[in-house]
């Protein structure tokens, strides 16, 4: 979606509807300036806004986690960034591991089942 105006508006109220639905904390301005940046990175321009609204949430129950770890009452930028850099390790993470299996069939000869 376009990052406009009244797009911005709908993201925030996405984002203040889903931490009261959810009862997270609230984010500060500069933590929802480090949402609404990573969302236009999601999107792939800096123009547009992500509407993969699933991985925002994921990323705002995370950040409240960490807030949580701080005992910060409120989610500031750096939560936000804790848990977009964890996202991003666990997907990377979870991209290897197909090739991984790839690899240990194709050098042992059999696919390895346990998990």
């Amino acid at each position: 979606m376009d990052q406009d105006e009244p797009h911005i508006r709908d993201f925030l109220g996405f984002v203040a509807g889903f931490c009261q639905k959810e009862k997270l904390r609230c984010l500060t301005r500069p933590a929802v300036i480090r949402l609404l940046k990573h969302a236009s990175r999601l999107a792939d321009d800096q123009e547009k806004l992500s509407t993969q609204f699933g991985a925002l949430a994921d990323v705002v129950r995370e950040s409240h986690y960490w807030a949580g770890k701080d005992d910060s009452k409120l989610i500031e930028p750096e939560h936000i960034q804790k848990a977009i850099e964890r996202s991003i390790t666990l997907t990377e993470s979870n991209a290897r591991q197909p090739v991984q299996d790839m690899v240990s069939v194709v050098i042992t000869g059999y696919e390895d089942t346990e998990e």
